[in-house]
């Protein structure tokens, strides 16, 4: 981890714990401090709710209000266009980083992550590895796939699940559209 990130007027100082808004120390909570550091280390992606909570806030149980109320603390600090809220999923950090790839760059990686409204994954796919490869398989060959079956045995996970393995490759996006309600006539 870099001892020191530059963005905007700001400068985070991560050995010291400090931030820094221009050139003057700012007074934000250790946990605020924790979650700006988890984002920007992982700028390249959006991150989940959880996974923050699990950062700022490791071993404990605690409402996802107290992470909303750390983001809306560090966007009073930094600006509202320092991170992007990501519905269903989690956080994102938008400003460039100073020694960064240019922001056409990162600004593409962006919106790919952004085309989506796929759920957060909540828990690991187990022991569907052999399907997961299967139906990836005929996706490369078919530009419908449709998964069948009884209730209950993890269709719509597993449809989730090869749909967030897409977003990477797939420039458009990825999206979710649920038929379960639609009724033929």
């Amino acid at each position: 981890m870099p001892q020191a990130y530059r963005f905007g007027n700001a400068e985070l100082l991560t050995v010291q714990r400090h931030l820094l808004v221009d050139g003057r120390p700012t007074a934000i909570g250790s946990r605020a401090f924790d979650v700006l550091v988890a984002l920007i280390e992982r700028r390249d992606r959006a991150v989940t709710k959880n996974e923050l909570l699990d950062i700022a806030w490791p071993g404990l149980v605690v409402e996802e209000n107290n992470l909303a109320a750390q983001m809306s603390a560090l966007r009073k600090v930094l600006g509202a266009s320092t991170f992007a809220t990501i519905p269903g999923i989690g956080y994102r950090f938008c400003a460039p980083i100073e020694g960064d790839p240019p922001p056409i760059v990162a600004a593409a990686s962006r919106v790919a992550t952004r085309a989506t409204n796929l759920p957060a994954a909540t828990e690991a796919l187990i022991g569907r590895d052999d399907d997961l490869a299967a139906v990836a398989t005929m996706l490369e060959h078919h530009r419908l796939v449709t998964l069948v079956g009884p209730g209950g045995i993890g269709k719509t996970r597993l449809a989730q699940e090869l749909a967030r393995s897409q977003l990477a490759s797939i420039a458009q996006g990825v999206w979710w559209v649920d038929l379960a309600t639609v009724t033929a006539k």
